[in-house]
C-alpha cells in the first residue's frame, strides 16, 4: 500500500531586489554553477502556514504550524 506523505504551505511571494537578490543568486549559483549563464527575477516565499501529512504514522496523521 502506498503511504501518503507531503507538505502544503501558504505564504507571500516576494520579488527580491538589491542585496537580498545578490545574496540569493550567490548561494544558488554555488549550488548550480551552470546558472551563471541565465538571468531572471529572484523570488522568495515568506511562509506563514505549513501542514505535513504523513500516513506512515496512521491514516490522516497531520502536523501543522502557523506563524
Amino acid at each position: 500500500m502506498d503511504e501518503i506523505k507531503g507538505i502544503q504551505f501558504s505564504g507571500k511571494a516576494l520579488l527580491l531586489e538589491g542585496q537580498a537578490e545578490d545574496e540569493a543568486l550567490s548561494v544558488y549559483r554555488k549550488r548550480f554553477p551552470f546558472a551563471q549563464a541565465f538571468s531572471s527575477p529572484v523570488w522568495a516565499v515568506e511562509i506563514d502556514y505549513v501542514k505535513l501529512t504523513d500516513n506512515s504514522h496512521g491514516f490522516g496523521h497531520k502536523l501543522s504550524w502557523s506563524a
